[in-house]
């Protein structure tokens, strides 16, 4: 795909084709129920490494975009949508392999989930919001950065995830962190060593009492870390996302270190909610902030703390990308929101501070 649009030009019949075999219709309920998990885990490979190129075509072909085109892959993204939403949940008392075999479903389907939701990031950049299709998306990307019951545990076999204790997100090692998003990283502060080499400790508004506080100040040399990734929640890898690859070849050095699949979907929904939440109309506009606002109250997270301070981590990068995002073009819709916004930041702010705002 980044061979450029002449070249892809004189190969967009063919590879329309190919994108709508491997994105068709989804299957009605009686038919979903007939097949096994090997089947629809073999759909999901297609459809993940089809949304693959369809991702790459609407990055680097955006001259090749008509609006039949477009009205064509906006149908597609739809279409795979409502497949994952109608895949089977995690099975209760099953044996070892079914449960295997579940899971494996279950990673494929984040990655097919985030590929669309990027997808429609790449669209509404290029093609603008309104053309995407109704208020339901918005709320989608509102519910995969916000709910307390995310994608990610309603296919998985336990709620490990979820109900587990939490104190910090430093101290998560399952490379998840609750959902939180990998825009979020800890804040820390470099000090420069003996060895000339800057080595980054914790913020002194991470430490949790005067006795820590004390430490830090007399042993910093010896509490602090030599590579800050070790205190990152999310830590990325290139085999989390091999389209990287593509996009950065023969640039080695300058390849991003992508993050794990379900971090990359709550990215990816952040980013979509960033770009269109103020170009709605306001009703649909106060439907959406409404249902954040429901998260804030939500009894749902009172079992789970971890999950609490996540969304609510997401909520407030949402909230400040969308604000700061130069397509925002309504003013008008954004002064009408304003107040309920602060109202939203004021209450995420009461939360422990433990994270910095990056890449806002």
């Amino acid at each position: 795909m980044a061979a450029g649009s002449p070249f892809i030009k004189s190969r967009l019949t063919q590879l329309s084709v190919l994108w709508q075999n491997a994105l068709p219709r989804p299957f009605s309920k009686e038919s979903m129920a007939t097949r096994n998990l090997s089947e629809l885990q073999y759909l999901l490979q297609v459809k993940e490494k089809a949304l693959s190129t369809l991702w790459l075509f609407l990055k680097y072909n955006v001259k090749l975009l008509t609006h039949d085109i477009s009205k064509r892959i906006l149908t597609m993204l739809s279409d795979t949508n409502s497949f994952v939403g109608s895949l089977p949940p995690a099975p209760i008392g099953e044996d070892p392999r079914t449960l295997a075999s579940h899971s494996q479903m279950t990673e494929i389907a984040i990655k097919v989930k985030m590929r669309v939701m990027r997808c429609y990031c790449s669209l509404a950049a290029t093609q603008g919001v309104g053309n995407l299709s109704g208020p339901e998306l918005l709320m989608s990307a509102i519910s995969v950065f916000s709910d307390s019951d995310p994608l990610f545990s309603r296919f998985s076999t336990g709620k490990q995830a979820l109900g587990a204790s939490f104190e910090s997100f430093s101290l998560s090692s399952d490379n998840y962190a609750w959902g939180l998003s990998s825009y979020v990283h800890t804040l820390c502060i470099p000090e420069p060593s003996d060895d000339k080499e800057s080595i980054c400790t914790g913020h002194w508004s991470l430490w949790d009492s005067d006795n820590e506080i004390l430490e830090q100040m007399v042993r910093w040399k010896e509490t602090a870390f030599s590579n800050w990734k070790l205190t990152e929640p999310i830590v990325g890898a290139i085999e989390h996302d091999t389209t990287h690859l593509y996009c950065h070849a023969g640039d080695v050095l300058d390849i991003p270190q992508p993050p794990p699949p379900p971090t990359a979907l709550v990215d990816a929904a952040i980013e979509l909610f960033s770009i269109s939440v103020f170009d709605q109309p306001v009703k649909i506009q106060e439907s959406a902030f409404a249902q954040i606002a429901a998260c804030f109250s939500s009894g749902s997270f009172s079992k789970h703390a971890g999950r609490k301070a996540a969304a609510m981590n997401n909520i407030g990068i949402a909230i400040s990308k969308s604000l700061s995002n130069p397509m925002t073009s309504n003013l008008k819709n954004v002064v009408a929101q304003i107040g309920l916004v602060k109202v939203m930041l004021f209450d995420t702010l009461k939360v422990r501070c433990i994270c910095l705002f990056a890449n806002l």
